[in-house]
């Protein structure tokens, strides 16, 4: 069949299809974004085969500046956030100091916003003295660790704390202003320094901390931070091993599941877990 008769029997079909392509393509580059999680690090709520939406448009969001797929260039402009990050939010993110692969993103639960002191007690989180977790969203493997057995992997380093008994730890805000004279807690703030300061040399030395040869006692937080945990507790990368996540790395919320594949279905049995599907995630 000549291609003009075949366009014309499918016109119509051709026009759909078009046009729900370009539906998804704004959806996309505007409003949601579809991620697939590999890892059991958000068990129980979200499991290995699960396919989200985030919704990049509430905390804010910059457009990209060239058109998916296609590539070419088109203006970029920055809406305004409806909202911030709130504790419990269950967030997708990107982090330069452990994204190793460009365009990598991470999904985590938000323990601690700016300003807060993040305490964890027997593998449960208290934010400033007071229990935040949700039991029922966790899920704990059989390992105990004891108070005090300090474990030489975990952020900020210099402590005696591990992955159950963590903290206090204090959570960079905007304008706060960090005293530099505890040598355990600088190993904290070098990690702000540093990336608020891309290019400085900073030496955290046994007399202090240098940025750019300077000694400084001081100094004032230019964007807010957060503090994240996998509801996994066992079996979680996440802000106890590489610190805290700045507000502009934040893509915005998990919104819902929109599918859901079983990894360990043996391909004939289980393989879709439908029961999922459009779940809202919390």
């Amino acid at each position: 069949m000549p291609f003009h008769e075949w366009y014309t029997a499918n016109r119509l079909y051709i026009r759909i299809a078009t046009g729900v392509f370009l539906f998804i393509l704004v959806i996309r580059m505007f409003f949601m974004e579809a991620y697939r999680i590999p890892s059991p690090s958000m068990e129980n709520t979200l499991l290995p085969g699960d396919y989200i939406f985030a919704n990049k448009f509430v905390y804010g969001y910059r457009s990209p500046d060239k058109f998916p797929v296609l590539g070419f260039t088109i203006p970029s402009f920055s809406f305004p956030a409806f909202s911030d990050p709130e504790r419990n939010e269950v967030i997708v993110f990107s982090h330069p100091d452990i994204d190793k692969v460009s365009g990598y993103h991470y999904i985590k639960r938000i323990a601690g916003i700016p300003g807060d002191t993040v305490l964890i007690k027997q593998k449960l989180c208290y934010i400033n003295g007071r229990l935040i977790d949700d039991r029922s969203k966790l899920k704990f493997g059989n390992i105990f660790r004891l108070e005090g057995d300090g474990s030489t992997r975990l952020f900020p380093g210099g402590n005696h704390w591990n992955e159950d008994f963590y903290g206090p730890l204090v959570v960079p805000k905007k304008d706060m202003l960090l005293s530099l004279s505890d040598s355990v807690m600088n190993n904290a703030w070098v990690q702000v320094i540093r990336y608020e300061n891309p290019g400085s040399t900073i030496i955290n030395a046994g007399s202090g901390i240098f940025l750019n040869g300077n000694k400084i006692t001081t100094y004032r937080v230019k964007d807010n931070y957060y503090f994240v945990m996998g509801d996994n507790r066992d079996n979680s990368y996440d802000s106890r091993f590489w610190g805290f996540v700045s507000r502009e790395n934040i893509q915005g919320p998990a919104s819902f599941i929109y599918w859901s594949v079983n990894p360990a279905s043996d391909g004939y049995t289980d393989l879709f877990r439908f029961s999922r599907i459009f779940k809202i995630i919390d």
